[in-house]
């Protein structure tokens, strides 16, 4: 082969080669990707009143900075107040389009920017570490002290990824990091936390969740504005509280739903699809004693509980 061409053929390959190891993390590059979030909160009042925030994050158009390549991300959802023994939620709040920072991509890691005036950008994540390796000091990781444990593989929209757990720190706090999808707390939330809990609902590509670690129907419409003609209605629980099992009764459904229950540091214990017609449900006893609150939606129909497992 001539020396010239063969050198041309070289160049080629060497720059193919390159410009796909810089794609390796499909959910970034074709920014098709949604990340659904719940956050609660309850402001130091000893369990008396919560913040609530169920949102989810997007990517929509690209933005050069520094001759860096960043996508840029924004946030929409739901938050709301809730009195927990008065029973009541209040300061509904429906959001949508909210600039949350730029994220881009080099190799295994990921890189983040936040905010319109940020001008420092920090490691976000580093999803090439192996058992042993501590991880490392990001803008999602603040204290020292975390080690990746063990690393397996899963498949995410028919893509293997690695997953790898990590431990070390005494206190709530992510457990596993999902390559190209980011820790089970969030995408740019906290890795440790205290009071505050943030928790990674599902990951979705083009509209569909492809990881939903917990099971059940993934909802990534959060940001949709109460209409004219929702309605909330009762939800009953009994008996409360729940020794060994219990009943849900809520008003016929006009349509398919989804029933959710979370513990009081606002993580997903149970999921159940509903029926149009359906008029109730049943709780077992695979739930630990401990504080519970449990929530339906149905198209405009929506309701929610709390009770407690003995």
């Amino acid at each position: 082969m001539n020396n010239k061409y063969f050198g041309c053929l070289l160049f080629v390959l060497f720059t193919c080669h390159s410009a796909f190891s810089q794609g390796s993390m499909p959910s970034l590059n074709d920014t098709s990707g949604a990340w659904r979030v719940n956050y609660i909160n309850d402001n130091g009042s000893a369990g008396a009143y919560f913040t609530h925030d169920h949102y989810r994050y997007t990517f929509d158009g690209d933005t050069l900075i520094n001759d860096l390549l960043y996508h840029k991300l924004y946030k929409g959802g739901h938050s709301w107040a809730e009195d927990f023994f008065a029973g009541g939620t209040y300061n509904h709040v429906y959001y949508s389009g909210v600039f949350s920072g730029a994220i881009r991509e080099e190799g295994s890691r990921w890189f983040y920017l936040g905010g319109p005036e940020a001008t420092q950008e920090f490691l976000l994540y580093d999803f090439s570490l192996n058992p042993g390796d501590p991880l490392p000091i990001t803008f999602n990781n603040y204290i020292e002290g975390m080690v990746v444990t063990n690393v397996d593989t899963v498949v995410v929209n028919n893509i293997p990824r690695r997953r790898m757990f990590i431990e070390g720190y005494n206190g709530p706090s992510a457990t596993c990091i999902i390559e190209g999808i980011g820790s089970n707390t969030g995408l740019i939330e906290p890795i440790q936390m205290f009071e505050p809990i943030w928790y990674l609902v599902c990951y979705a590509e083009n509209g569909e969740p492809v990881w939903n670690e917990g099971g059940g129907v993934c909802d990534i419409t959060v940001d949709v504005k109460i209409i004219p003609g929702f309605t909330t209605g009762k939800l009953l629980v009994f008996p409360d509280p729940v020794i060994d099992n219990a009943s849900v009764r809520f008003p016929a459904l006009a349509e398919k739903g989804v029933l959710s229950i979370y513990d009081d540091t606002g993580r997903l214990q149970e999921q159940e699809s509903l029926s149009a017609g359906q008029t109730g449900s049943d709780i077992t006893a695979n739930l630990k004693p401990g504080l519970y609150f449990i929530f339906i939606r149905s198209g405009s129909f929506s309701a929610s509980a709390k009770f407690i497992v003995r």
